[in-house]
């Protein structure tokens, strides 16, 4: 199992997306299904990049698979009736490449590793669950330069997952077991 968790979060992603797609439940049952399938997405990103930068702190890990599932939070005010962070867009503001970039060159910026790292962890927990997002609905990924929903097809986010997972396994094949 050690080797193979990769596959079993992909498996798990398109059983989670399968279920979605054949219940299609209401706002919440659809909020409390999707995010396993974030957190997923969110470790085999993690993962992939760990794997093409040689390795990443746990502070990296535990930020990267918080805030791939916490940045739902922002879509409390559209649930309570506020458009506050979603007036023209389909999915709140702080779901765009600009919460992505203004984290990255955070953790550029600050001098202190654990900050850094934390910052860095939760870009690639942002960016994973962006991929997620484009690849079930359209988010407004490149606000405030543009209000316009992006998407992709699922089958290009379900390549993404398999490739990440690939990404994985070819660089957990390359350590040598402890």
């Amino acid at each position: 199992m050690r080797r193979g968790w990769p596959v079993v979060l992909v498996l798990l992603v398109l059983a989670d997306d399968a279920l979605l797609r054949a219940t299609r439940p209401g706002y919440a049952v659809l909020g409390l299904l999707d995010e396993p399938a974030h957190l997923a997405t969110g470790l085999l990103v993690t993962a992939a990049v760990a794997g093409v930068v040689g390795g990443l702190s746990r502070s990296v890990w535990v930020a990267a698979a918080l805030s791939t599932v916490l940045i739902d939070a922002d879509h409390l005010p559209a649930a309570l009736g506020s458009q506050l962070l979603t007036e023209g867009t389909p999915r709140p503001y702080t779901h765009s490449v600009t919460t992505v970039v203004v984290l990255a060159v955070a953790a550029l910026a600050v001098r202190g590793r654990p900050v850094r790292a934390v910052l860095a962890g939760c870009a690639v927990g942002v960016t994973a669950h962006l991929v997620r997002d484009v690849g079930t609905a359209p988010v407004a990924l490149w606000w405030p330069l543009s209000d316009a929903g992006v998407s992709m097809p699922y089958v290009a986010y379900a390549a993404v997952l398999v490739a990440a997972a690939a990404v994985t396994l070819t660089a957990d094949a390359r350590v040598p077991p402890p």
